[in-house]
């Protein structure tokens, strides 16, 4: 295998591991919410868990920011290998919690920690993966390469999906409060390892070999003082995915669901990950053709239409009622690690993704859970079909003023 194929299959198999592990909890909160609250004020509590998801993104800031330092100044390869051996570490520690019946709230304490720690690791592990992936691709395969990323991501999010139909389908509910749910922690903390295995052979990326004039600095402090405009495009084209995802999480928890569904709510969120997957990596091959701005405006386009299918078809048809926020997810994910590559000069390329990746997934991926969750409980279902919409406004916008690089190589931005 040459190391081109290698650097996208560790690069895609590692970031579906890594976010295996940072995505069970969104998962496994109902559950999560018996083991560790006692058994009253059902709403608070899941609310309170949702809180504790959103807190990991809001330390993914701080790890990128960390992580990216040492990305930029010393190289890509020893910070990415890092990150997976802080999480491996975290998942076998939730793995671990005690219950709320064993040693009252120390259960839920501990939970908080981890997830923090988690999100500190995940902030260096994507940008990570994204800097390397990118920069050890061939110029017309870039979309394509960072896609496979993406949709390791999301493999990641069909993973966690999948064993929790397996085991909730084989396992009594009881089983499964009692150590089902630890298994899935077991098995992250176990993926993990293999994912460190994995890049202890890669090498540095021949364009960070390549530079003359590396940082000596703080990256992040030059990245804020000379690049504000690509900050907030960078901010602008991450919100979108982050919004979309965190709104097929929400799917979970969506009630006033009256009409009879073939399949489980379980699967159905299983099957709109594994098409935004696939659809990540079409998205990617057809951007390295014509241009990264087309799909981001069709994407765009596609989420305008979530209130209005929302509204039609959410008392009969699930599928048509969030099927644009179920392509737009495909599109906008095979693209915006690409261009989020080549907007940012190679010197604070680790630096300037990271920032505008964990700024976005933070607030709008880690609170809007929060915020629909809040929402539903107050009766206002609909708020999961006009946020993606409202979000995705500025960037639509923005592409008309924007200048695609896709055809470029990546040191022409420095």
């Amino acid at each position: 295998m040459n190391q081109i194929a290698k650097i996208k299959l560790i690069t895609t198999m590692s970031s579906m591991l890594e976010f295996y592990d940072f995505a069970l909890l969104i998962f496994l909160a109902p559950t999560l919410r018996l083991i560790l609250f006692p058994h009253s004020d059902i709403q608070t509590h899941q609310l309170l868990l949702l809180s504790i998801f959103a807190s990991g993104y809001l330390t993914r800031i701080i790890g990128g920011i960390w992580f990216s330092h040492y990305g930029d100044r010393l190289g890509r390869k020893s910070t990415y290998i890092k990150t997976v051996a802080i999480m491996t570490a975290a998942s076998f520690g939730i793995a671990l919690l005690p219950s709320y019946a064993e040693s009252g709230y120390v259960g839920l304490i501990c939970l908080i920690f981890l997830r923090l720690i988690q999100g500190l690791s995940l902030g260096g592990e994507i940008p990570g993966a994204i800097v390397f992936a990118a920069e050890h691709s061939e110029i017309n395969r870039r979309g394509f390469t960072t896609g496979l990323i993406v949709a390791g991501v999301t493999s990641g999010n069909v993973v966690a999906s999948g064993l929790l139909v397996l085991l909730t389908t084989y396992l009594s509910h009881d089983s499964f409060t009692q150590y089902g749910w630890r298994l899935m922690y077991i098995a992250g903390a176990l993926f993990s390892l293999f994912s460190l295995y994995l890049r202890q052979s890669i090498s540095e990326t021949p364009v960070f070999l390549e530079l003359k004039n590396k940082v000596e600095t703080f990256p992040a402090k030059i990245f804020l003082r000379r690049y504000k405009s690509k900050l907030i495009l960078g901010v602008l084209i991450t919100s979108a995915p982050a919004i979309a995802i965190s709104s097929i999480y929400q799917l979970y928890y969506l009630s006033d669901i009256t009409l009879a569904l073939p399949i489980s709510m379980h699967t159905f969120i299983l099957l709109s990950f594994i098409c935004t997957c696939i659809g990540a990596i079409v998205s990617g091959l057809v951007s390295d053709k014509i241009g990264r701005i087309p799909i981001i405006r069709l994407s765009c386009i596609i989420i305008f239409l979530l209130p209005l299918s929302y509204h039609c078809f959410y008392k009969c048809s699930l599928l048509l009622a969030f099927l644009p926020l179920i392509v737009n997810s495909a599109l906008i994910s095979g693209v915006y690690e690409a261009t989020l590559s080549e907007l940012m000069p190679t010197q604070i390329r680790f630096t300037g993704i990271a920032l505008c990746l964990n700024l976005a997934f933070s607030t709008i991926g880690g609170c809007s859970p929060l915020l629909m969750e809040w929402l539903n409980l107050h009766g206002v279902n609909s708020a999961i079909s006009w946020i993606p919409a409202f979000i995705s406004i500025p960037l639509f916008i923005a592409s008309f003023y924007w200048k695609d690089h896709f055809n470029l190589s990546l040191n022409s931005n420095n």
